[in-house]
């Protein structure tokens, strides 16, 4: 367990998407400041497509507004780096310029360059149904291996202040959670586990999921002794409700869940719930890929 938790003491990569929106922006912004606590280098992506209509026959007109759409888009990538390096200086910050499919030229990038981490923004008034729904966001959550963090479109935080690992399944490897263990750490902040019970549950069902509770988090602890890490029940009835209620009341900075790449969403916690809590929580979700 030693060697799995060491991989990610230190974060190196970090990719951030972008298409120069002002939600993307202000994940870059975000991704900044993990980079400066963590050390990890910034990889900054824009690809876009390029023109091959045939509608427009001849070549010279294709070419010359694909050059001008590349020039653009290149110095508006330079610019948005230069608005990071500014903020913090000590972070490295990679501009790249793609052309291609944007899904999966973020795909392949993610996976042929080691990336820890990808943080990007969501767009539209619905926040992070624009996540599951959107394709982009949609693609890179279900094809890539590395965590996703997305950034709802009205969350004004600059950095995570704590971390909340919402639970329901207690054989999550611990080494699939060391990316949340591990931003805690850095930021030095606890990572809350929380398990949600249902109120109607019978009381013998209630003990055994909290003892199993205790059980996973002291596990967690042995894997993590870096990190403060914490347990809570939360006791209800709408499992998207009373997690939303609770970390506004907590002060929650980053809601993690644990995903799955069979069926996309349908197997975090239960299928219905978790996707409509996705639809209108207001906070940075980190999407991480479980163990099948």
């Amino acid at each position: 367990m030693l060697l799995k938790t060491i991989k990610w003491i230190s974060m190196k990569n970090i990719m951030v998407p972008t298409d120069f929106s002002s939600n993307a922006k202000k994940a870059f912004h975000y991704a900044i400041n993990i980079a400066h606590s963590t050390g990890a280098k910034i990889y900054l992506i824009h690809a876009f497509a390029l023109l091959e209509s045939t509608f427009i026959d001849r070549k010279s007109l294709r070419e010359a507004w694909n050059e001008e759409q590349e020039q653009k888009k290149r110095a508006m990538l330079l610019q948005l780096a230069e608005e990071g390096r500014e903020l913090k200086p000590n972070v490295l910050i990679e501009e790249l310029l793609f052309t291609g499919a944007t899904e999966a030229v973020l795909i392949r990038y993610a996976k042929e360059n080691n990336i820890d981490l990808i943080v990007m923004g969501t767009q539209g008034a619905s926040g992070l149904a624009a996540v599951l729904v959107g394709s982009v966001a949609a693609a890179i959550i279900s094809g890539s291996n590395a965590p996703v963090l997305a950034i709802p479109k009205g969350y004004q935080g600059e950095e995570p202040h704590s971390i909340v690992l919402a639970v329901d399944e207690l054989n999550q490897d611990t080494d699939t959670l060391s990316i949340a263990a591990n931003l805690a750490k850095d930021f030095n902040i606890a990572l809350k586990t929380v398990m949600f019970l249902n109120e109607n549950e019978s009381e013998s069902i209630r003990i055994a999921k909290k003892e199993g509770l205790e059980r996973y988090t002291e596990n967690l602890r042995l894997a993590f002794p870096a990190t403060q890490i914490e347990s809570e029940i939360i006791l209800g009835e709408d499992f998207e409700n009373d997690i939303q209620d609770y970390c506004n009341r907590k002060g929650i900075g980053i809601l993690c869940m644990v995903t799955y790449k069979r069926g996309f969403w349908e197997r975090i916690f239960r299928p219905s719930a978790t996707r409509r809590m996705a639809f209108h929580t207001t906070l940075p979700l980190l999407a991480i890929a479980g163990q099948d």
